[in-house]
């Protein structure tokens, strides 16, 4: 249903994720300077002016570089930076592991200090997408797949197509050659599933407690819900049954009745929702439900109450907020939104050309009417003029200061509308909570959220298309059109 509206949510972290595409990047070591690149001298280089491209990772553990189209990665470890992984990878995924590609198919797997996970280079079936904390599902031949931990020992041998997933500290679901769907295994790769000769299978998305199995009937398929000792919480009568979380993280059980084309919603103990039946529901907002029929969409509450009647193109729960979104076929802009307390109280009476939520400040929205933009708050409390032309999408409630953008130039209010940093800057991108990496008359600082200077305006701006890049203490810096790394010093 929210895709229909746009509703951008970034953490002020991801936004840098995104912007860079792929790449991992941190902290970088000392490294001689280049001829011709000489290091800033009046801070401490962490990283010379010698790559085309620089990302920080994994709070500051790793610093992904690319140079001549390749990638390498800086490790810090005992307190220096150096380059424990060669600039010779066609791309660098990191999450709790290191995966640096070679090609599409070869991948050499690197634990976050620089060390290799193991020796041999592996294939990349389900390499980048699955990382866990214990290990990573790995491939030797490109075909089977087997569970390594971090130490680089086998926990389950490669024998397995395609995935792996770890559901609690020692079991797994897998898929096997001899079966369709998957199965649920321990570490001795003996199955957990009951001996019931109708479950033929479980599905990827179970979540312990919650198994969901495929039943076999008669030829005819079906799905359930077991406990683990081999107990249906749902009884295998239904045409499907997904999965799904709110935003708070809590487990619902959503199965569908194809017959009657219908959706329920139940907890992880058997235990339903509430009694009435959609075409889909989903968990939004903490309480609330996004609900559809008849083409329509509303929200619900947990009693099954109706909080936004199901009369709207498009819905979206999220965080303090309900936006709704109706097409607009006598005018020029597709859709249009309006937006609502989670009681479903109407904030404004406008209707606006867009509306956008911020992940990490759930009782703070940003709305555009006409190209421009203003703020609301859940409780009234914040409502800030449709003045401004742009904002950072990174703000969370840890942050000091909105940036925004007025005139051509970025700037920064408080939630009063207070200016706290003049409007002098051609970009700008929050470091951390008090800090901002800015541009100004064609040169980069660092400034805190009082507009006080941190770090000097004597750094070049990025290179274009390039965005600014900065962490806590790190700030990703530009010379000669190179870049490196520079340590924020406070």
């Amino acid at each position: 249903m929210s895709r229909n509206i746009i509703v951008r949510i970034k953490r002020c972290k991801q936004v840098i994720l995104l912007l860079l595409c792929t790449g991992i990047l941190a902290f970088s070591g000392c490294t001689p300077a280049s001829e011709n690149l000489q290091p800033l001298q009046k801070y401490k280089t962490l990283i010379d002016f010698q790559y085309d491209l620089v990302d920080i990772k994994q709070d500051e553990k790793v610093i992904v570089v690319k140079q001549d189209g390749l990638y390498g990665a800086y490790v810090k470890a005992n307190g220096s930076w150096e380059l424990k992984i060669p600039i010779q990878y066609t791309r660098i995924f990191c999450q709790q592991s290191i995966a640096a590609y070679l090609d599409e198919d070869h991948v050499d797997l690197y634990r976050l200090d620089g060390s290799r996970i193991i020796e041999q280079t592996v294939r990349g079936v389900g390499i980048a997408s699955i990382f866990n904390e214990s290990g990573i599902t790995v491939s030797i031949d490109g075909e089977h797949v087997g569970y390594m931990s971090l130490a680089g020992e086998w926990i389950l041998e490669p024998k397995y197509t395609p995935t792996i997933l770890p559901i609690t500290d020692d079991s797994y679901l897998v898929n096997t050659e001899s079966e369709t769907s998957s199965d649920w295994i321990d570490v001795n790769g003996e199955s957990l599933l009951p001996k019931d000769k109708n479950i033929i299978g479980v599905l990827d998305d179970s979540t312990f407690p919650c198994i969901n199995v495929l039943v076999n009937d008669n030829g005819t398929t079906y799905y359930g819900v077991i406990d683990p000792d081999g107990n249906y919480i749902l009884p295998p009568i239904y045409s499907n049954i997904i999965f799904k979380r709110d935003e708070a993280g809590t487990l619902y059980l959503n199965p569908y009745d194809k017959l009657s084309q219908t959706a329920y919603l139940y907890r992880p103990n058997g235990e339903k929702v509430f009694q009435q039946g959609y075409t889909i529901i989903n968990p939004a907002s903490e309480g609330l439900f996004e609900v559809k029929e008849n083409d329509r969409f509303g929200v619900v509450n947990e009693k099954g109450d109706t909080v936004i009647p199901i009369i709207n193109d498009s819905i979206t729960a999220k965080g303090q907020f309900i936006v709704t979104g109706d097409n607009n076929v006598e005018t020029t802009q597709r859709f249009s939104y309006r937006i609502y307390d989670k009681a479903g109280n109407p904030i404004s009476k406008t209707e606006y050309d867009e509306v956008y939520l911020f992940e990490d400040a759930p009782n703070l929205a940003v709305v555009e009417k006409d190209q421009k933009i203003g703020f609301l708050s859940a409780d009234s409390k914040i409502s800030i003029p449709l003045i401004y032309e742009d904002f950072s999408r990174s703000y969370s409630e840890d942050c000091d200061v909105l940036l925004v953008k007025k005139d051509g130039k970025w700037g920064g209010i408080d939630l009063e509308n207070n200016v706290l940093i003049d409007f002098l800057y051609s970009d700008a991108v929050y470091c951390s909570n008090d800090l901002i990496y800015a541009v100004r008359d064609r040169t980069a600082g660092v400034i805190s959220a009082d507009g006080n200077i941190v770090l000097p305006f004597e750094l070049d701006p990025p290179v274009e298309p390039h965005p600014l890049i900065g962490s806590e203490h790190i700030v990703v810096a530009w010379k000669n059109g190179k870049c490196g790394c520079v340590e924020i010093e406070r």
